[in-house]
C-alpha cells in the first residue's frame, strides 16, 4: 500500500470455534495488499485447539481467552478482553482494526484504512471508520470512490482509536450479568454521543457465515449475500475531506 497510514496498526481477529470460517477469513485477511503477519492476532474465545491451529497453520499469533458469561454476555466479554489485550499488546498503537472470523476483506481493505484514518484524527465527532455499508446492496451501491457518514455503528471491519476505548468504553463496557449486545450497546445514544461513523458506498468486507449464535443461513442468504463487495484492488476515494463534521454540514446546507 503506497504510504500505508495503517502499517503499524494492529489488527485484531475475533473467533470463536469455527475453524473453516477462521481459515477462510485469515486467508483473505492474507492476500489483502499491505497486510502484515507480525500485526495480526486472532483472539479466541475459549480454549479450541482447531482454531488455534489454523491460526499457527498461517503462521499468526493466536490467543486464547478464557469465555466469561453466556452466549451474548459472552460475546460481549470476548470483544472486551480482546480489545484490552491488544492496545496492551501494542502499547504505541492510536487505533486497531477489528475483523470477525466470518468475514471476507477486500483486496484494498487496508488502503481504504490507510486512506480513512486521518478522519479520526482530523474530526472528534466521528466515532469510528468501518468498511461495511448495512445498506449497500448489489443494485444500490456502484461507486467504490464514495464514503458516506452514518448515524449509527456498523461494525463488520471497522477501526477503533485507543482514545475512544480507554477513555470511554472499557470502564462502561457491558458486565457479564447483561445480554447485551456489544454493538447495540455502542450505537445507544448515551454511548455514541451523536458521533457518526465513516463508511464506504461499496463494502471492503464481505460476510459470509452462514452460521452462529445470532446468525442463521436465512438471514444471510436474504440480507448479506445480496451485499456489493469491491473488487477493484487499487481503488482511491474521492473528497475524503469533505467527510469532516464542518465541511460536511455545510456542503449539506448548500445543497438544501
Amino acid at each position: 500500500v503506497e504510504n500505508n497510514n495503517v502499517l503499524n496498526v494492529p489488527v485484531v481477529v475475533i473467533a470463536s470455534n469455527r475453524p473453516h470460517y477462521l481459515y477462510r477469513t485469515l486467508r483473505s485477511l492474507l492476500s489483502a495488499r499491505g497486510a502484515r503477519k507480525e500485526m495480526i492476532t486472532v483472539f479466541i474465545d475459549g480454549y479450541f485447539e482447531e482454531p488455534l491451529e489454523v491460526t499457527r497453520l498461517l503462521g499468526l499469533r493466536g490467543i486464547q481467552h478464557t469465555p466469561i458469561g453466556y452466549k451474548n454476555s459472552r460475546i460481549s466479554q470476548h470483544y472486551k478482553a480482546s480489545f484490552s489485550a491488544a492496545f496492551n499488546m501494542f502499547p504505541h498503537a492510536d487505533y486497531i482494526i477489528v475483523v470477525e472470523e466470518d468475514l471476507d476483506v477486500s483486496e484494498d481493505f487496508f488502503s481504504y484504512f490507510s486512506q480513512t484514518v486521518k478522519l479520526l484524527e482530523m474530526d472528534s465527532s466521528i466515532y469510528c471508520i468501518s468498511a461495511w455499508n448495512d445498506l449497500g446492496y448489489e443494485e444500490t451501491s456502484s461507486n467504490v470512490s464514495t464514503l458516506l457518514r452514518v448515524e449509527t455503528m456498523p461494525g463488520l471491519g471497522w477501526l477503533l482509536s485507543r482514545i475512544l476505548y480507554k477513555n470511554e468504553l472499557e470502564a462502561k463496557w457491558p458486565t457479564p450479568e447483561k445480554m447485551w449486545d456489544w454493538d447495540m450497546w455502542m450505537r445507544m445514544s448515551e454511548i455514541r454521543k451523536g458521533r457518526e461513523c465513516v463508511i464506504p458506498e461499496v463494502s471492503r468486507t464481505f460476510h459470509f457465515g452462514a452460521s452462529g449464535i445470532n446468525m442463521n443461513s436465512y438471514f444471510q442468504d436474504r440480507y448479506f449475500k445480496t451485499h456489493s463487495f469491491n473488487t477493484q484492488p487499487h481503488a482511491k476515494l474521492h473528497n475524503i475531506e469533505s467527510l469532516i463534521g464542518d465541511v460536511c454540514r455545510c456542503i449539506l446546507y448548500f445543497l438544501m
